[in-house]
């Protein structure tokens, strides 16, 4: 089986949720066949240990929801059709489905066409991007972005012969605003590769990291410029550590994502971006996930919940995972009191944070474990490959 994949972020050192997803999946995928990667050129530098073989498009001016109108795109698109001939296509956006539907019918192809949707594009943009107050005067072209996605997924759904979604969420989502069957889509959740932290790991990341080993870490990390992980930075910076950290002398607030500025004020160490996620997942004690906005699932939380970390989240930024309250982790609906509460109750309980810790982690090794992932993944790919394109099927796949 070929499987080329699209993705005009970084595939191989991840920064943000949506490309650890892809990165996860191109891992789990590359054990089923050969890796083909179409990639923005800015990324060609990178090291490419999963692809067997990678193309790349120009990406400056046309960025990805305008890739569409790319001709860089569309031309390299086309070479790499018509070179490699893949079993699979796949994107992880809308935008790039709609050429290559037009592509396969030119090219007479019948590759099995794929979008693997971290949200509901069009939802997100309403809900997350034209809420941003940073757009100021821009927020009616904002809108109109908004509106061009609506099209654009909308067409990317009907052309797509699979949609895959993070969570049945997102999948009941799809069907009511497109007002599509629910056969021919799949979820496949997030996951991560499981992590076994030693005490002595998390001793030494706490040291590496200018930190007691005794200091009790607080821990949150996302992408500045998406805006609720921005939501959240503010509620921990202007809520949540002006109410805690002056309890607590043994306590810091570990802030760490790509956009955030460094800096240290009060109980809070801001990182801004780490080459080295693991170090900072290994020095936390206790997550806090205070999203108030955004569709999916949050990549952060099966991270979290893979090291076996206590978390304490509102209910939207849990979504579309299996997480029993008070078992897994402690949810709340708002960032309020209640919020407060719970992390106090851990902060002072390290028996209940390593109880909902250890649950976490057995949910992680049992439902969200990329490993085991990966049968679930192939089971999605090769039954509908083979109900669409029997004809096809022969040696290798």
């Amino acid at each position: 089986m070929k499987i080329l994949i699209i993705f005009p972020r970084n595939i191989y050192n991840p920064k943000s949720g949506k490309e650890r997803r892809v990165n996860n999946l191109v891992r789990a995928l590359s054990t089923f066949g050969d890796i083909v990667t179409l990639e923005s050129e800015e990324y060609k530098n990178q090291p490419n240990p999963l692809s067997k073989r990678r193309y790349f498009f120009k990406y400056k001016i046309f960025r990805a929801f305008l890739i569409d109108f790319n001709p860089s795109y569309v031309f390299s698109l086309f070479r790499v059709l018509k070179k490699e001939q893949p079993t699979v296509v796949q994107l992880s956006y809308p935008w790039g489905i709609p050429i290559a539907a037009l592509l396969r019918k030119i090219l007479k192809l019948k590759f099995l066409l794929i979008y693997d949707a971290h949200d509901v594009e069009a939802q997100r943009c309403y809900e997350v991007v034209l809420k941003d107050p940073s757009h100021g005067i821009l927020k009616p072209l904002v809108y109109l972005r908004c509106l061009y996605e609506r099209i654009i997924e909308r067409i990317a759904t009907s052309v797509s012969d699979i949609i895959i979604t993070v969570s049945r969420e997102d999948k009941k989502r799809f069907c009511e605003r497109y007002f599509l069957s629910s056969n021919i889509i799949n979820t496949i959740p997030i996951g991560s590769f499981i992590t076994r932290i030693s005490r002595h790991y998390k001793t030494n990341s706490k040291l590496k990291l200018g930190l007691d080993k005794k200091t009790i870490v607080l821990l949150f990390h996302g992408v500045f410029t998406y805006y609720p992980n921005k939501e959240a930075v503010d509620l921990i910076q202007n809520y949540i550590e002006p109410q805690i950290g002056k309890k607590y002398e043994n306590l810091v607030f570990i802030i760490a994502g790509k956009g955030l500025p460094r800096n240290e004020v009060r109980k809070l160490k801001i990182l801004g971006f780490v080459d080295d996620l693991s170090l900072v997942l290994a020095s936390g004690d206790i997550a806090i996930v205070p999203i108030l906005k955004g569709g999916g699932s949050r990549t952060k939380i099966f991270e979290y919940i893979s090291v076996g970390l206590p978390i304490v989240s509102t209910k939207k930024g849990a979504e579309g995972i299996e997480l029993v309250n008070g078992k897994h982790a402690i949810l709340t609906k708002e960032v309020n009191e209640e919020f407060i509460n719970s992390i106090e109750r851990l902060i002072q309980n390290p028996k209940l944070r390593k109880k909902i810790g250890f649950n976490a982690k057995i949910l992680a090794e049992k439902r969200y474990d990329i490993k085991n992932l990966q049968e679930e993944i192939s089971k999605h790919y090769f039954s509908c490959y083979e109900r669409r394109y029997n004809d096809l099927i022969g040696e290798g796949l």
